[in-house]
Formats: structure tokens, sequence, C-alpha cells
């Protein structure tokens, strides 16, 4: 339903927004709007828009992330829209997860579930996910991000929450 709204309300696609707006911007060097695809099914009349994202270009959008919407010097999204879109707004644990924002899971201390399973993340770590183990990870407080991609093109074994918490787990030992 947001990719209507946000169409109506702007008159433009998202994924040609996408370009103009982030991908042009940060640099991303793998994306185009052909890389997006408007899809259709029978639960809502309102389209999902999946896009393909290689590692390296989600980092980008991590990195704009956690610098709160700046870009070398250049404000690309609203602050307090990222404070704001980021924050805990409701509790997820329908989902065995801590908190959702907007669009954004949201790390919540004492929730009684973790953010990602097996490892500690301080509150104020976001996170987006994908089908298959697709993550980027945002720690403000470690000015850190983590993204896990996974080739979901191909049939087989998927990459699971407990596997995530796991990697950034050994990730954030590695920084010590």
């Amino acid at each position: 339903m947001v990719g209507t709204i946000y169409e109506h309300a702007t008159g433009r696609k998202i994924f040609e927004a996408i370009q103009e707006d982030i991908a042009g911007p940060v640099g991303m060097e793998d994306y185009s709007p052909a890389d997006g695809k408007y899809e259709r099914g029978a639960a809502s009349m309102h389209a999902a828009y999946p896009f393909r994202v290689t590692a390296r270009d989600l980092a980008r959008f991590g990195l704009l992330m956690l610098n709160r919407g700046e870009w070398n010097g250049r404000r690309l999204i609203d602050a307090a829209w990222v404070d704001e879109s980021t924050r805990y707004h409701s509790d997820a644990t329908l989902y065995s997860i801590d908190g959702y924002g907007y669009m954004w899971w949201v790390a919540r201390q004492f929730n009684k579930h973790p953010h990602l399973p097996g490892v500690e993340l301080p509150e104020g770590t976001y996170s987006a996910r994908g089908a298959g183990g697709h993550l980027v990870l945002i720690i403000p407080p470690y000015g850190l991000v983590i993204v896990h991609r996974v080739n979901t093109d191909v049939p087989g074994p998927r990459v699971t929450d407990q596997q995530c918490g796991q990697l950034v787990k050994l990730i954030l030992g590695a920084r010590k």
C-alpha cells in the first residue's frame, strides 16, 4: 500500500525515484530501475515492489541510513524522518522479533525476543530483511553497517535468522 500512496502523492514511479533520489546520488554501481518489478496478487489490490540490489549497493544505502540521510555533505533523506522511521513503534513478537518501526525491524531491549537470535545488539539498532536471508543491519551506537546477501535465484537452503545472528555475533566479536 505504501508504494501506491507514494506514487499517487508524488506522480513518480518507485524504481525511477530510487534511481534519481538515492542510487544516483550515493553512487550505486549496479542499480537500475529495471531491477524492480511490480508484483500483483490476489492478496491485495496494491502491488508489491521488490527489486534486486547488490551487496555493495545495499551497503551504500545502509551507510546513508547510518548517517541519518546525509551523503558526502548532501542531505538526501530528512534526518527527522530517518529517526522516526527507525524508532520502535510496535511490538513484533508475532514474528519472534523485538519491534518494528516504519518498514524497519527495530531493536528494543528488554523485549521477549531478540533482534537476531544469539546476539545482543544495542538499542537503536535496526534492519531491513528480505527473503532467504538478505539483511542490512545498521548499528548506530557502533557506527556499523552489516550486509548479508543470498543467491535466491537458485533453489536450495536459505540462511535463517539464527544463522544471521551467529554471523553478526562473530563480526561484533572481531571488533574487540
